[in-house]
């Protein structure tokens, strides 16, 4: 039995996906601190000449507001997800493609908590996962459930204040291009 990949799904559902098959095996992370304006900072989900990367702030002190921007267009990268995660279960290229052919217990996890939906739609039935205390907080394991913001559309954003323990270290990938990942350090 062949294997689905995530990427191969929303591909069916797109038509063109073809920049992320040559970003396999990229792994962006989060530039410079960026600021969203007062008490708050940005992280961007862009096109860098490998493929799609996340760009932005990689500190933020507890309570700030942390904006997540989508600026790639859907038919030509297809959809992401800001998702925190504990980043260990997703650093290595097999975690990366174990992820991306559902054989990842914490991927798995993921799709179930975003209700995605059965072939050829797959419809996500809850955009905006949030657990724990309000605000970006909890990353996925194997075992448990995390925060996560899905999108489809160019220039959506979703902010959220954060509300890990100042001190943490949380970590964050696109569940659709398991490569783009980053960490966030809470101060």
């Amino acid at each position: 039995m062949q294997a689905i990949s995530i990427r191969g799904l929303w591909a069916g559902l797109l038509a063109a996906c073809a920049v992320c098959v040559v970003a396999i095996g990229f792994t962006g992370s989060a530039a410079a601190d960026q600021r969203a304006g007062a008490g708050g900072a940005t992280i961007k989900m862009k096109l860098g000449e490998r493929g799609p990367v996340f760009v932005g702030a990689n500190a933020v002190d507890k309570g700030e507001q942390l904006k997540i921007v989508n600026r790639t267009s859907v038919e030509e990268v297809g959809p992401h997800t800001f998702t925190l995660v504990k980043r260990s279960l997703v650093d290595s290229k097999r975690d990366q493609r174990r992820c991306e052919r559902f054989e990842s217990k914490v991927c798995q996890n993921m799709l179930e908590a975003h209700q995605v939906g059965p072939p050829p739609d797959f419809e996500v039935g809850k955009p905006k996962l949030e657990v724990g205390k309000r605000g970006w907080d909890k990353e996925f394991t194997r075992n448990k459930k995390g925060d996560s913001w899905y999108t489809d559309e160019a220039g959506d954003s979703h902010t959220r204040k954060v509300t890990a323990k100042a001190g943490e270290r949380i970590g964050y990938f696109c569940l659709v291009h398991p490569f783009m990942q980053g960490t966030l350090k809470v101060r």
